[in-house]
This record gives C-alpha cells, sequence and structure tokens, in this order.
C-alpha cells in the first residue's frame, strides 16, 4: 500500500493501532509564523485527553528527516494549542524499520515525550516496536586491569596473538591490550608488558559469560551474593580473569589499575609503545595517545591520581561533561573543590574559546608530603592548572596549590595513630580502595593545610603575576612541620611494602 492509502485506512481504523484512539482530523495543518506550515498525518485524542500525532514515514524518506519534521510538528503543536509535554503522544508509522529502529530508539531516549513505533504489515496489522537495540551502554572501562609481564619483547610477540584468542575464547570481546616497555631501569626484572583494558559489562552480562555452555571454568556463585554494586562487577571480572590466566601466556601477572600505569610511566621509565584491539575498539581509528590517555583514567574522572582534559568552549555538552568530571574528581576534597569554584567564579566566561584543567593528586596528602620529602618535586604536590584562551587571543592561567592556613596542627602521632590506624597495611587497603580520599580532608586540617590560587596573564612572551596568594604558601609550613614529616616518612617506610 502507498502512504496515502495506509493513512486514510488507519484514519478510519485507529482501533488497529490502539482502542483507545479517537480521530481529530487527517492532513492536520499547523500554522507557522516563522516557517513552512506543517501538515500532521493524522492527529487524533486518547481516553485521557491527550493528543496524539500520528505519521506516516514515507518510503524513500530519511530516518532522521522523518524525526526532525515530527519533532517540528510538536513544537507547532504545542504553540497552536498551547500544550504541555505531558498532553501530547507521538505515533510513526512505518512499513520498514532496518533504518529507523536506531535513530528511533535513540530519540526516545533523548526527549520527555510519550513516543510509540509500529510496523505496518501487509495483513494490514500495526506490529509495536519495541527497543531491540540491546547493546547501547556507552563506553566505560574497567578499573580493574591485568598486566602480563614478559622478559624479551620475543616472548610478547609469540604470546601475543594467542592470548588475544584466549581473552576472546573467554568471551570478553571488547577490550584493548596496551603494551609498554620499559628499556632503562635496571631493577625491573620483567619489562615488557601488556595491559589488559576491558570494556565494562553488566551484571547480567557477566552471569551470562559465567553460566555459558562452554564456560569450562568453575566460579562461586554463592560467593558472589555477599558482594553489590562496583565489587561484584569486579568479583565477575576476576572469575573471568581466573580463566584467562590458567593459560599462562605470560611470565608474570599482575592486577593494576589506571592509576598503576601512571605510575610505571611517571616514575618506573616506561613507555607506550602500540595498542591491539578487539570488539568495537577495532573500528576505533584514534591514536595510540587516545588508548593511554583512556587507560589511564585521566579524563573521564577514572584515575585518582590526575586529571586532564580541554575542550573549546563552543561544544556545550562536551565542556560541561569535562566540568562535572574535574568537579567529580574532587568530590571529598572539600578545600580544593572551594577553590576551584571560587576560580570559577571569577572567570568571564562568555569571552573564553578553550578551557584546559588539569588536577593533580589531590587525593593523598600524606603520600605526597613523603614523596615531596624523599623527591624534592614540588610536582609531587597536589596542584591544579586552569589555562584559558580567549576570543581576542590573551592567555590566563589560574594556579590552585597548597597553602598553609596556620590553624592548630595535630601531633603526627595523632595523625598516624588516629587516622592511619598506626597499621601499614590499613594504610595500604586505603589506597588501593580509593578509601584514603574520604580522609584527606581531615588529614589536611589536623596539619594546617588548605588551598589558594594564584592568576598569570601572558602578555609580551611571559607571565604576569594578576593574583598572588592570601594565605601563607606550602614552604612555610615545610619549614615549621619538616620534624613532623619526618616522623610520618619514617613510619611509612617502616611499614609499606613496596
Amino acid at each position: 500500500m502507498k502512504e496515502a492509502e495506509i493513512k486514510n485506512y488507519l484514519a478510519k481504523n485507529l482501533h488497529v493501532i490502539s482502542s483507545e484512539l479517537v480521530l481529530v482530523k487527517t492532513e492536520y495543518k499547523l500554522e507557522n509564523n516563522v516557517g513552512t506550515d506543517g501538515y500532521i498525518d493524522i492527529l487524533a485524542r486518547d481516553i485521557y485527553d491527550n493528543y496524539v500525532i500520528i505519521e506516516i514515514k514515507r518510503s524513500k524518506q530519511s530516518s532522521r528527516s522523518a524525526i526532525h519534521e515530527i519533532m517540528k510538528y510538536v513544537s507547532l503543536l504545542k504553540t497552536t494549542l498551547h500544550l504541555k509535554d505531558s498532553e501530547i503522544r507521538v505515533i510513526i508509522i512505518s512499513t520498514e524499520w532496518d533504518e529507523l529502529i536506531t535513530p528511533f530508539c535513540e530519540w526516545k531516549e533523548k526527549v520527555n515525550l510519550a513516543i510509540e513505533g509500529y510496523q505496518f504489515t501487509p495483513e494490514r496489522k500495526c506490529v509495536e516496536i519495541l527497543d531491540v537495540i540491546e547493546d547501547k551502554q556507552e563506553r566505560e572501562l574497567s578499573r580493574n586491569q591485568l598486566a602480563f609481564l614478559y622478559k624479551t619483547v620475543n616472548e610478547l610477540e609469540r604470546c601475543k596473538e594467542k592470548l588475544v584468542n584466549i581473552i576472546q575464547k573467554c568471551k570478553l570481546q571488547d577490550f584493548f591490550l596496551l603494551e609498554l616497555r620499559n628499556e632503562g631501569n635496571v631493577s625491573v626484572v620483567f619489562p615488557v608488558a601488556l595491559i589488559l583494558v576491558i570494556q565494562r559489562y553488566s551484571k547480567d552480562k557477566y552471569i551470562s559469560i559465567l553460566t555459558s555452555s562452554d564456560w569450562n571454568q568453575e566460579w562461586d556463585e554463592q560467593e558472589s551474593y555477599e558482594y553489590e554494586g562496583e565489587e561484584l562487577l569486579v568479583f565477575f571480572e576476576e572469575s573471568i580473569y581466573k580463566k584467562i590466566n590458567s593459560y599462562r601466556l605470560f611470565n608474570d601477572v599482575q592486577v593494576c589499575s589506571p592509576e598503576t600505569i601512571v605510575s610505571m610511566v611517571a616514575q618506573q621509565g616506561w613507555i607506550p609503545i602500540g595498542v591491539t584491539k578487539s570488539g568495537y575498539f577495532v573500528h576505533e581509528n584514534r591514536s595510540d595517545e587516545w588508548f593511554f590517555r583512556k587507560a589511564t583514567g585521566v579524563e573521564e574522572n577514572n584515575n585518582n591520581y590526575i586529571f586532564e582534559n580541554f575542550c573549546d568552549n563552543k561544544f556545550e555538552l562536551r565542556f560541561s561533561e569535562m566540568l562535572n568530571s574535574a568537579r567529580e574528581f574532587m568530590y571529598h576534597k572539600d578545600d580544593m573543590l572551594s577553590c576551584f569554584d571560587e576560580v570559577w567564579n571569577v572567570i568571564e566566561h562568555k569571552k573564553v574559546k578553550r578551557t584546559t584543567i588539569e588536577i593533580y593528586n589531590s587525593g593523598n596528602i600524606i603520600q605526597n608530603l613523603i614523596m615531596y620529602e624523599i623527591n624534592g618535586n614540588i610536582e609531587e604536590l597536589p596542584y591544579a592548572d586552569i589555562f584559558l584562551e580567549y576570543n581576542d587571543g590573551k592567555v590566563d592561567r589560574y594556579v590552585i596549590l597548597l597553602a598553609y592556613g596556620q590553624g592548630e596542627i595535630k601531633s603526627e602521632c595523632f595523625i598516624l595513630d588516629s587516622l592511619l590506624k598506626g597499621d601499614g597495611s590499613v594504610y595500604m587497603q586505603m589506597l588501593w580502595s580509593g578509601e584514603i580520599v574520604i580522609y584527606n580532608d581531615e588529614i589536611m586540617k589536623n596539619l594546617g593545610l588548605t588551598y589558594d590560587w594564584m592568576k598569570y596573564s601572558y602578555e609580551n612572551g611571559c607571565w604576569i603575576l594578576r593574583r598572588n596568594f592570601k594565605k601563607l604558601k606550602f614552604m612555610t609550613f615545610y619549614k615549621e612541620n619538616i620534624y613532623k614529616i619526618k616522623k610520618i616518612q619514617q613510619w611509612y617506610l617502616e611499614h609499606i611494602a613496596y
């Protein structure tokens, strides 16, 4: 049947779609004072007194064009009759749904309307289209990673293809292997590594993998009842990892995380070399650097040590995502977040063309102080950099750094015994779980530390200071309390196993 025939038939037989529909008019005209008028194929009402827009997709009309046109009709109908979204239903009728189903499902998720789709069959029936896109999950990489270690490049190359096949055989299809090499640190026993980074699946997907007919590895289903949320997903992943590890396609293997990769590269001399892709990552044509950044989680609030991202302000959605991720990174770091908000409030956002945000290690002040004492590197301390490029070419930089609040400072014994429980294993457990972040503000306050910010403008080839610290700088704290830091460092070296 042609479109006009389908329209005429449905107008006389709305019960084919739903028994609750009553015809208002076919070819219902919508006036438009600022553009072309519109004609709704069929306008109906339902038993709830909602208006129902029924549109029949033309055979040669593109799917996205059809949806765009319907949204125009929705807008005009709301304007004409002063309707609320809750008073409008939209029904799309089409004889073919192969190309329409994906944009249709995406559209349903994005708009606040009651939307239905039906396939008109040769038998003159309307069959409702359900959301048949099963896997619309956005990219979410698991923090639970594996490092396969090798003595030589030849050993890695000999095992790599087999390892990919084994991972796929274990039903993990969407993953990539990040290759790292270490050529300068003689203390590293296995200087070649493959880091397995997987797409995080849902609970149901993991259970489906573990209960599939060809899964010949035992897993403790009863033990899974002891976990929930993130811990449950990690349990499922580790159950699958056990089977992968049973093939022994490595010299050694270690559990790692995004922070582990950052530490390997920044402090141990490892260099990213390449990427091996599987699943949907095969079609990802962005650079190896992009994969490295995703593995380390520095852009997506998935790394407890470092956050880096930049965005042109004209990309409003992506800019908002970047800002929200930066703020989430500073969650449980109240002083730094307050300072960040103070900076953000003085920025003239309308004039900004591009924003770059860098935040380093703001959730573990004890380790920051210890590493600074050991290495003497100021970059071991927490900081945030905000670079602003303006439409007129000017550049500003806002720097958030540790400051000395000069409040009452508790003794190192109180910090070690009361806050860190006096136990290195407890401290390490808090580090691994990320729980140390929860205690960071309390530790900061007991040390008398807070944050302050400076502003610089780039002029005539150099940075000009525009706003200096209002509080005392970190070095004042360091000079006055170095003996306490050394006590904490001594405790750290005695209790922490490298």
